[in-house]
């Protein structure tokens, strides 16, 4: 996702859409890690953490019993 540096106040800061903020569960006062770096390593280490978060929920459902023709 990219964001702009915008004008809070007296600061600057970047704002997170209140659906992410729903999706990921923050809330205001949560820490979280910005990562600034070239064009495209955010967007591939977004990518590897949302592939983390799939493989997770994946490996905690309970296995899927076989069906008969794949147990022969």
């Amino acid at each position: 996702m990219i964001r702009k540096i915008v004008r809070i106040g007296n600061s600057d800061g970047v704002v997170i859409p209140v659906s992410v903020m729903r999706a990921h569960r923050l809330k205001v006062g949560d820490r979280v890690e910005v990562i600034i770096g070239p064009p495209g390593e955010i967007a591939k280490r977004l990518e590897f953490l949302q592939e983390l978060e799939d493989y997770r929920k994946f490996r905690g459902q309970a296995p899927k019993k076989p069906s008969e023709s794949q147990l022969l």
